[in-house]
């Protein structure tokens, strides 16, 4: 990596476990260090000099001169314990006139979250939050859609579209999209709204999209059919929605894969009616049957959407998702 520094301010690897496109290879699996650098060496050599410019790199691993350093600033240390401080040097970085690059013939294997994982685990702090905070921090000073912002031209306007868009992040739960409106009725997860997703105070033709993970399976069939018809009334002509929901066709390939009554207690308990959370599940969709429910309430050009999407954490292949448009 260092051998780019003549070109890019700030270099970062190629890796198995991080957020953003640093994590776009699949090794093939190895079980040892000796099995990690062989691989790593191939990948290298197939991959010689190959760089892509972007706007951050994700800190586990990166490299930069201390004239950089001397230039740019301190890390911004607001951002406290590790969690966003390298994307915001990265930002500054790369508005003051830098390159920045991902080696993509180094490869560094990471555990990650290790330090944060300990400090929850000793009750210094709560990760989510943690993170959730930062992301807040980050999104007011570099816009609410930084994140899907690694590759192409950065424009630094506080006038993000974003912003006066209206977005929607039904059911939220803990899992709270920045740059959408959170809301959930259960007041505990802290929504930007408390309120129904079957009774939104939006007035019709008002929002710009709307995102719902993991919230119609916890409704009846035509309690599901009434929220989509409701959801789709608050919708903009041309307005969009996004539906996760558990995929059970892939839930039933795996059980059937392994049918023990162990494997059939954790398919109820876990996903039929999901014995884990307070609200239960309530209705079982698949692909077929998500996309009919959609197209049944007057949703157009309803495709479905792959598990690499940037509003998810991470890749989930028990989950389907599918978009709308009104």
């Amino acid at each position: 990596m260092i051998r780019h520094l003549e070109t890019y301010s700030i270099v970062g690897p190629m890796t198995n476990y991080c957020a953003g496109l640093q994590q776009g290879i699949r090794l093939p699996s190895y079980d040892d260090t000796e099995g990690m650098f062989a691989e790593a060496e191939k990948w290298g050599r197939e991959h010689s000099g190959e760089l892509m410019d972007v706007n951050f790199i994700i800190g586990f691993c990166m490299v930069f001169k201390k004239s950089l350093f001397d230039e740019i600033g301190e890390f911004d240390e607001s951002l406290w314990p590790c969690s966003g401080e390298e994307i915001d040097f990265c930002l500054r970085t790369i508005k003051a006139g830098h390159r920045i690059g991902i080696a993509q013939d180094t490869y560094v294997h990471h555990i990650g979250s290790v330090t944060l994982a300990m400090m929850e685990r000793e009750g210094k702090l709560k990760y989510d939050e943690v993170c959730s905070q930062n992301d807040r921090h980050l999104a007011k000073k570099w816009g609410h859609s930084f994140w899907r912002k690694q590759l192409g031209e950065f424009i630094f306007d506080e006038r993000d579209p974003l912003e006066k868009a209206v977005r929607l992040n039904l059911g939220c739960g803990k899992y709270q999209l920045h740059h959408f409106i959170n809301i959930d009725k259960l007041e505990n997860v802290k929504p930007d709204i408390v309120a129904d997703a079957l009774d939104l105070p939006f007035e019709p033709e008002s929002v710009d999209e709307i995102y719902c993970g993991h919230l119609i399976e916890h409704l009846t069939w035509e309690e599901g059919q009434f929220a989509l018809r409701h959801w789709r009334a608050v919708l903009k002509p041309g307005g969009t929605i996004m539906l996760t929901t558990p995929d059970f066709d892939y839930l039933a390939r795996e059980y059937l894969e392994n049918p023990t009554a162990q494997k059939m207690r954790e398919m109820n308990d876990l996903y039929i009616y999901s014995y884990v959370q307070e609200s239960l599940h309530q209705y079982c969709y698949g692909p077929a049957l998500l996309k009919d429910a959609m197209v049944n309430t007057g949703f157009k050009n309803v495709e479905r959407v792959m598990e690499d999407h940037p509003y998810f954490t991470s890749p989930m292949k028990d989950q389907v998702t599918f978009k709308g448009v009104k």
